[in-house]
């Protein structure tokens, strides 16, 4: 993904979820990328569930640094 703070990240992916997506459709674009991410899991194998908390232990570190104030994404 580019960027090199979680909040360039998160500005990246949103225009890509919106180029890949819907335009419009921003909360149910990720529903659809998580739904999307699950199948691929299925496919390869992979078990979403660990991923899925090794990505929140990512997360809650990020914002314990203070990397990202939630919620400002326009």
């Amino acid at each position: 993904m580019n960027g090199d703070t979680p909040r360039e990240r998160g500005k990246s992916l949103k225009a890509e979820l919106e180029r890949l997506y819907d335009e419009f459709g921003d909360d149910c674009n990720v529903i659809d990328l998580l739904t999307d991410v699950r199948h691929l899991c299925d496919v390869q194998g992979w078990n979403f569930a660990e991923l899925d908390r090794t990505a929140y232990q990512h997360y809650i570190r990020e914002i314990a640094s203070g990397e990202l104030e939630v919620h400002l994404l326009p």
